[in-house]
């Protein structure tokens, strides 16, 4: 038996780089794998890659991330968690935070 059967992951950024990766190893470890990202085309194929699902999410926007949750937990019924949580994602700010 996997290390990860019968476990739901949810990966931010699971579209592309590290976030990727690790819904990769997740989904061969044997767990369900929701990928959460704004990049719909790369996050699409690798959730059907892996036999996952996708959801649109965007980190900045909480509105966003609490619906991409309820819709990963919805999926499996009423009694349904999710048992792994990845969060990979980032937000790039365009202002520096140092000031002169």
């Amino acid at each position: 038996m996997k290390r990860f059967t019968e476990k739901v992951a949810f990966v931010t950024g699971g579209a592309s780089g590290l976030g990727k990766a690790i819904a990769e190893r997740l989904s061969d470890e044997g767990a369900f794998v929701a990928i959460a990202d704004i990049n719909e085309i790369d996050g699409q194929s690798i959730a059907d890659a892996i036999n996952g699902i996708f959801i649109k999410m965007d980190v900045s926007k909480p509105e966003s991330v609490k619906d991409a949750i309820e819709s990963v937990v919805s999926r499996h019924g009423a009694d349904s968690k999710i048992d792994i949580i990845i969060n990979n994602a980032g937000i790039l700010c365009q202002e520096s935070s140092i000031h002169d």
